[in-house]
Parts: C-alpha cells; structure tokens; sequence
C-alpha cells in the first residue's frame, strides 16, 4: 500500500475533505513530506490490517445482544409459554409449506418471543394449542453465563471482576481480588502491548536524531485501591458522626419538651 485517505467523516466526501498521505516505506522518506506510519504485530493471516483481538468473541457478542433481545420482547409479551400448534384436519403440501412459514416469521427467533397465536379453525374445527414446558428452567440462564465468559476470554481478561462482574473466589475483600486479576492481566496483556507501542515510538525519535529514551512507568493500582479505600471509610466515619449528632440532637429536643 503506497498510499492512505484520511477523512474526518467518510459519509460526507468531496475532493477537499480527503486528504491524501504516503505511506511509510513506499518511498525513500524526504525531510518535509509527510508519512502514515502504520503498525500492527506479525501475523501470516493479516497481510494488510489487523484484526482486534475480540473478534474471536465476535459470535458471542451477537449472542449477548440475541440474549437481550429474546428477554425484552418475552417480558413485553408477558412471558408467555411457548406453544405447540396441532390442526385437525390433514392439509396439501403447499399449504402445509404456507402455514408454516406463516408460523416461522412470526414466532421464530429471539425478536418474536412471546408473540401472541391468532389462529382460524377450518371446515369448522379449531386448531389444538398446547404449552410445552422447558426442559431446563435454567437454560437461559446457563446460556447468558457461557456468553459472559466467552466474552470476558475473548477480551483477554484474567478474571470477570476487571470487566466489573463480582466473582466468588476466595478472596479476603474485593481490593485483593481485583488486584490479584490485574496483576495477571498486566503479565499476560499489558506488558505484551506496551512493549510494541513503546518500541515504535521510540523508533520515531531514532529517526529524527533522538535517543530512544521513552518509558512508561506501572500504574499503582495498589495504591489507587488504598486510597479509594481510605476516602470510604473516611466517608462512612462522617456519616456515622453525623448520624450520632442527629440522634442527639433528637434526645435533647425530647428531654426538653419532656421538662417542659
């Protein structure tokens, strides 16, 4: 690719708000000319663009949204059960064909849960509804538990609580869980990006004669966690004052009218 179109909003394109730039490497790099410097880590499958890491959930992100709009429209439909349909009269293969495609559109898929049966006996004789339970009750639930982890992989999260899901694994508090989790997730996802970013950038400053000298210093989460720990408790300690206050306030105004 020798050269880039950059535009601030590619719905509203004219010869004036595309701009048109070199790409780095097509050509021997001249002092005032400007060049689009593009980066992405080696992959023999992405010849030319790289592919986000969650797209490996790609599937289960529209599972998710699937999942939310089955529950939306099943309470909008006041939970109705699902419905076995029986006609008591045999019907030609085309008509057969017909009601059921009339029955598909209607009631298949997440966007028709709940929908309401209108149907019209024939030849005097009303079709038989019949409810069928679910097999599982907690079907649904195991679906949308699959869907979450699914998701929280394919985003390379260590653990559900960096994605704001509170777990149950044996921690003495919270702090302790969600910095253990991101301990980890700095080992295994941040150190591996920061390393290819800092890396390019202190290509950048190679090229124009300075030394590669930038850095980026840990986040103290540890820190941040004691502190956001302390302004709690500092903040329930205010308010507990403020409740005792209250209720002696509450006592002598009491005492006063008692005397009174």
């Amino acid at each position: 690719i020798e050269k880039a179109y950059l535009a601030t909003d590619w719905r509203r394109i004219s010869t004036k708000s595309v701009v048109e730039i070199k790409m780095w490497g097509s050509e021997q790099p001249r002092k005032g000319e400007r060049y689009l410097m593009y980066c992405k880590p080696y992959n023999p499958n992405e010849l030319f663009y790289a592919i986000p890491k969650w797209m490996s959930c790609a599937n289960w992100i529209a599972a998710s949204i699937a999942l939310g709009e089955y529950y939306q429209n099943y309470i909008r439909n006041n939970f109705s059960a699902n419905l076995s349909v029986t006609y008591p009269c045999d019907l030609d293969e085309e008509k057969k064909k017909e009601v059921y495609e009339m029955l598909t559109a209607s009631f298949g898929g997440q966007s028709n849960a709940g929908n309401i049966v209108l149907l019209f006996g024939e030849n005097g004789s009303a079709p038989v509804i019949s409810s069928i339970e679910s097999v599982d009750a907690d079907l649904y639930n195991s679906v949308a538990d699959l869907v979450t982890k699914q998701i929280v992989t394919g985003n390379r999260l260590t653990s559900p609580t960096l994605a704001g899901i509170s777990t149950s694994d044996g921690f003495s508090s919270r702090a302790d869980e969600i910095q253990a989790a991101y301990s980890l997730y700095k080992i295994t996802v941040i150190d591996e990006i920061r390393g290819f970013i800092m890396d390019k950038m202190n290509y950048l400053l190679q090229l124009n004669g300075q030394p590669r000298c930038l850095v980026l210093d840990d986040y103290d989460l540890s820190k941040e966690l004691n502190g956001m720990t302390a302004q709690n408790d500092e903040k329930e300690a205010e308010q507990i004052d403020a409740d005792e206050d209250a209720t002696n306030n509450e006592q002598e105004i009491d005492e006063r009218h008692g005397n009174e």
